[in-house]
Order: C-alpha cells, then sequence, then structure tokens
C-alpha cells in the first residue's frame, strides 16, 4: 500500500463539542491526541488517507483506512496498523 498522505481525527467530547484535527505528520498527530484526556471524550473517529494509486479499472483512487474508538489505546493500535509499512 502507499504511504499515508493525510491523517484525520474527530473527538467527540461528552458535553456534545466535536474537534477536528487533520495533520500530514504521524507523530504531530499522535501529540495532539495525547494532549486530549480521556475523561472528557467519549469517542474517537479517525481516517487515514493514502496517495493516490491506480486501480485495475485504470482510475485514480486514494485508499482510506477508517474507524470509531472510545479510548486512546485502541486507537493508537489502530493508528500503528493504519501506518505499518
Amino acid at each position: 500500500m502507499s504511504q499515508p498522505r493525510k491523517y484525520l481525527l474527530k473527538i467527540l467530547y461528552k458535553n456534545g463539542e466535536v474537534k477536528r484535527i487533520q495533520r500530514k505528520n504521524k507523530r504531530r498527530l499522535s501529540a495532539s491526541i495525547q494532549a486530549e484526556r480521556d475523561s472528557e471524550t467519549t469517542k474517537y473517529f479517525l481516517r487515514v488517507v493514502y496517495s493516490p494509486i491506480i486501480d485495475s479499472d485504470n482510475q485514480k483512487i486514494s485508499p482510506t483506512n477508517e474507524g470509531e474508538y472510545k479510548n486512546k489505546k485502541d486507537l493508537f493500535y489502530a493508528l500503528g496498523c493504519f501506518t505499518e509499512e
């Protein structure tokens, strides 16, 4: 699979607020996640968008991986799986 090009993260808070974070660097995204308090959040939505590739029909597509997580431990595990080489 191609290299990750963009990381998108939505954080849902208990008070109903939504925070959207977009980064191009995995390290910067990890720092943003670590700065959040787990006690104030209810869910995390992560989407990793990869560099465009050409599929079997000669169409240019941007593959993605995404998921919904309830805690940072699961979120970091998914981030590691989505970005492993």
